[in-house]
């Protein structure tokens, strides 16, 4: 890139007041929509940069967004970002596997690790009293199996990190963390969590109680949006749970239908379950687990701030549940896309549509869409501060119902 250039007119950033060429659209710092500018413009190289993986321009080691697309940058000695697809058209956003041994050897892609011979527990009994029945699910990070409490009778499921991440000091002290944040909570809400250890004083597990029903995911999949009732209720429930995190100085940082689960009850069918505080985060400032630049999340239901790599706080969760209540509503979330790099400048450019377009029953302006409209602002400032105001909020709608 050469050290300085002119050109005859270019663009703007109204936000930090950056200015870029002419075909840029978004701003490389902040990802804000960038305006004409008639007068010409200075800008200046750097012999060090970042490069947009997708369109290959250059930009200052600062930038974090390519100006053209909106991708997010990459040096040459990150590890970069992979887009890769889950349930539906979810994106989950991993790092790219590092070398054995750091501290980012967390974050190895599912589809590399292999279930080893030691981490096959079905038919064993761990420490006296878990008796291992099946395998319920596996992770990126762990295996989850439906076991039988010896000594309380009682259905549990057990969280076992896989025995490829043990040697990975920041893979254990991540699931501590999550055993004591979740330990933390007591809410109807939210799963509980009974007892936590290691296997051979070395291989973390956790216990928790066992939940019969379906995630939030399955229900819409399978039977569609449900009546706005039935939202309103869900998505009160949640809220209780969050409040008690939130208390707590837990945000849950990756809320999807997915983490959210409806237990069977015989006199409520639509109970909610929160789970997955894996990737929490806390307010009060400890240690981030995860390197500066990096993105933890599902990219369908992160919020502006946590695509900037900015300090987050509760709004981001009130901003995923706002995709999670859209989701609802309507059977899709409002911003989707196969390349990452569009969905993210969806998420930092464009206004969700209204769930007025997908529900006849839903009136424009009415509560319920006001609600979610608040919920989705990309100012933090300008949505719910609390995810009390949105319980109260879910409460006057469904009153009005």
């Amino acid at each position: 890139m050469p050290e300085s250039t002119k050109s005859a007119s270019g663009s703007l950033c109204t936000q930090c007041a950056s200015t870029f060429a002419a075909t840029a659209s978004y701003c490389g710092f902040d990802g804000s929509a960038l305006v004409v500018c008639a007068k010409p413009i200075e800008s200046v190289g750097h012999s060090n940069f970042h490069e947009c993986s997708l369109c290959n321009r250059q930009y200052p080691t600062y930038a974090k967004f390519c100006g053209a697309d909106g991708s997010p940058l990459t040096k040459e000695e990150s590890f970069g970002l992979i887009a890769k697809k889950t349930t539906g058209t979810r994106l989950e956003v991993q790092q790219s596997v590092p070398q054995a041994g750091s501290d980012d050897a967390l974050n190895i892609d599912e589809d590399d690790w292999r279930p080893s011979s030691d981490l096959d527990l079905v038919g064993r009994t761990l420490e006296g009293k878990y008796q291992i029945k099946s395998v319920l699910a596996e992770g990126g990070m762990a295996v989850l199996y439906l076991a039988h409490h010896v000594n309380m009778e009682r259905t549990v499921v057990v969280k076992v990190v896989h025995s490829n991440l043990i040697s990975s000091p920041s893979a254990n002290q991540r699931f501590e963390r999550e055993c004591k944040l979740v330990a933390r909570l007591n809410h109807p809400n939210i799963v509980q969590v009974y007892d936590f250890g290691f296997m051979n004083k070395r291989q973390p597990f956790m216990v928790m109680e066992f939940i019969k029903g379906n995630t939030l995911a399955d229900f819409i999949d399978k039977q569609g949006p449900p009546l706005p009732t039935t939202a309103l209720r869900i998505i009160t429930q949640i809220c209780s749970g969050l409040e008690e995190a939130h208390v707590c100085g837990i945000i849950h940082r990756d809320l999807k239908p997915d983490n959210i689960i409806l237990q069977e009850k015989i006199d409520r069918p639509d109970w909610v379950k929160i789970v997955d505080f894996g990737i929490a985060h806390l307010l009060d400032g400890s240690k981030r687990l995860t390197r500066s630049g990096r993105i933890t999340g599902t990219p369908e239901y992160m919020s502006p701030e946590q695509f900037k790599d900015k300090p987050i706080d509760v709004r981001a969760d009130v901003y995923a549940l706002g995709i999670v209540l859209f989701e609802i509503f309507t059977g899709a979330v409002p911003f989707s896309a196969d390349d990452l790099g569009v969905l993210m400048a969806k998420h930092l450019m464009e206004d969700a549509p209204s769930i007025c377009e997908f529900r006849d029953d839903i009136a424009v302006d009415s509560p319920i869409d006001l609600m979610v409209k608040k919920c989705l602002m990309k100012d933090p400032d300008q949505r719910y501060q609390t995810v009390a105001e949105l319980r109260k909020a879910a409460e006057e709608a469904l009153s009005k119902v």
